[in-house]
């Protein structure tokens, strides 16, 4: 899912990421998405001979969780007018309706259509706040 701002590169190992709703901070509450549902670490080391040592790690762990998050158009100035659904300057929010680390954890490939699908008949092709903004001004028909 890149490097938008609900990605495990985004976070930091401690903390994960910051608020993404600059005006109701808890409006995408969900897993971080440095979680893993399960996790198994071993590790061991042996003695060799000529005082050698051998040291060996092992990591078992399921998916970190994902976010579905709207991407950046990538079409200049004016985000807030494509990917801010909330109004608060923020751009390429979650996708409406679904929270922080939400993909496999609630939505997955079995139900990932329908989420679509539920966009695109609600959000997809609508004014995103700042742009109601404009068309209550007479800005925009």
């Amino acid at each position: 899912m890149g490097n938008g701002p609900t990605s495990a590169f985004a976070s930091d190992q401690d903390l994960g990421v910051g608020a993404l709703d600059n005006v109701n901070p808890n409006r995408y509450f969900g897993p971080s998405v440095l979680d893993r549902t399960h996790q198994l670490s071993l590790g061991g080391y042996a003695e060799l001979p000529a005082g050698f040592q051998l040291g060996l790690i092992g990591h078992f762990w399921s998916p970190l969780s994902t976010s579905l998050v709207v991407p950046n158009t990538n079409l200049g100035p004016g985000e807030i007018f494509r990917t801010d659904f909330t109004g608060d300057g923020t751009v390429q929010d979650p996708m409406p309706g679904t929270h922080v680390g939400n993909f496999d954890r609630g939505i997955n490939a079995s139900n990932i259509n329908n989420v679509i699908t539920n966009y695109n008949n609600t959000y997809a092709n609508q004014s995103t706040p700042a742009g109601q903004v404009l068309i209550q001004n007479g800005l925009l028909p």
